[in-house]
């Protein structure tokens, strides 16, 4: 009963496509056909990329004869220096078409085109799926460690989060206001991207900029502060940290002048 409740609470948080199980269903539908175009997309880079070895081979072969042959001897055969010609001609034509084709944009396209007939969702769908989740977790109190791992009050779900997914409830709580929710689900995205050291979801970069901003909002600028010069330690050339630096060494200097002003001892208090 508990499970359902859960469920149905997050499943109404969204707009009529997702009042209904069917239409939950409806998107399992429209994810085996982007699998789908995903296997013929990769079906078809493997062949072109097959085709693009054996050109490459063959302009080894004839390169590697040429060198042990000698060049001047190899290029005094009129059919040598025919051959190097056309493959400097017709050939690297045919090679340059061949790595030219993108096959993924008749593949999207096909994809695109049948949007409304899959009921595709868009990024006001994700929104919406966001905030039923995170308003789920405030309703029951829920942990985002045990969330991430698909554990909803004891009842396991058996598909974890990414250090990705975590970063984007993250940064939907961000968006809505919510900087102690963001904290939390970034601290999960963080610690989650330390097992994904060898296909990352999300940058750290990101992870930390949020953090600080966060940081900033819940008035810890010297948690921003250092969480900035993390950032900067990561990105030496980021185009805000620095700026950022600037602005909370500041405001941190303000702040213990106005703390000094406020003590009966304080060189400024008569100022």
């Amino acid at each position: 009963m508990k499970l359902l409740v859960l469920l149905c609470g997050l499943i109404s948080a969204r707009a009529e496509m997702f009042t209904a199980i069917s239409h939950m269903e409806n998107l399992l539908v429209a994810e085996s056909e982007v699998i789908g175009a995903m296997s013929r997309y990769l079906a078809s880079e493997e062949e072109r990329l097959s085709r693009i070895r054996h050109l490459l081979g063959e302009y080894e072969k004839f390169h590697s004869d040429a060198s042990s042959s000698g060049l001047e001897q190899f290029l005094a055969n009129p059919v040598n220096a025919f051959l190097i010609v056309k493959r400097l001609t017709r050939d690297w034509s045919t090679v340059q078409s061949v790595m030219s084709q993108n096959p993924a944009e008749v593949i999207i396209s096909n994809i695109t085109a049948r949007k409304e007939e899959l009921s595709l969702p868009d990024e006001e769908d994700l929104n919406g799926a966001a905030h039923a989740l995170l308003r789920l977790q405030e309703t029951y109190q829920l942990d985002p460690h045990q969330m991430a791992r698909g554990d909803i009050q004891g009842v396991s779900f058996g598909i974890e989060l990414s250090a990705g997914d975590c970063f984007e409830l993250g940064r939907q709580s961000y968006v809505s206001g919510d900087y102690p929710k963001t904290i939390q689900w970034m601290n999960e995205a963080e610690a989650r991207l330390l097992k994904e050291k060898d296909s990352p979801t999300v940058l750290e970069e990101d992870i930390v900029e949020y953090l600080a901003f966060s940081a900033y909002m819940l008035d810890d600028v010297e948690g921003a502060l250092k969480l900035t010069n993390r950032l900067l330690e990561l990105v030496p050339s980021h185009p805000r940290a620095t700026g950022n630096k600037v602005y909370y060494e500041a405001s941190i200097r303000k702040l213990r002048r106005n703390r000094m002003g406020d003590s009966d001892d304080s060189p400024y208090a008569d100022n």
